[in-house]
């Protein structure tokens, strides 16, 4: 056997275990999924200086290996009225589970009005969270967006 057919062949046994590696990679990303947990997210503070309010989200794992989402970034509106952005802290969602974070976005009076009152106006207020959970595997990260909206009453 010469040279050029055994760099061939590992050459195509690279490929073939990268081609695995990238295979392997993309299906875990997909088993990722992302939203609100309506039930845990709301208003957690209101005075006639600030709003806080708690934004909870779940992150669902139907894969057969625990996953490290790095803190995940938002930003929040209500009424249409921007409050912010926000970000939640890092969390480890085992193999066929999964993890709540949570994160408190204070909005103040002083600096940002239109926001607190979209938030503490009397009645329902419709917030809507967009963002991005980075999911790290093998040494690469991935974006999974999100777009989610709940509803909160003052």
């Amino acid at each position: 056997m010469g040279w050029k057919l055994k760099l061939l062949a590992v050459l195509v046994v690279v490929l073939v275990v990268l081609g695995a590696v990238g295979i392997y990679v993309y299906t875990q990303y997909r088993q990722l999924g992302v939203d609100l947990d309506r039930s845990k997210s709301g208003i957690a503070l209101y005075n006639a200086q600030q709003v806080q309010l708690r934004i909870a989200i779940r992150f669902t794992n139907d894969g057969a290996i625990d996953l490290v989402i790095p803190p995940t970034d938002f930003q929040a509106w209500a009424d249409g009225a921007f409050l912010g952005p926000g970000d939640t802290p890092e969390a480890r969602v085992p193999a066929h589970g999964t993890v709540t974070t949570q994160a408190l976005l204070t909005v103040a009076a002083a600096n940002a009005p239109d926001a607190y009152w979209a938030l503490a106006d009397p009645g329902r207020d419709t917030v809507r969270v967009k963002g991005d959970a980075h999911l790290d595997i093998l040494g690469m990260t991935f974006d999974v967006p999100f777009d989610e909206s709940f509803t909160v009453t003052v």
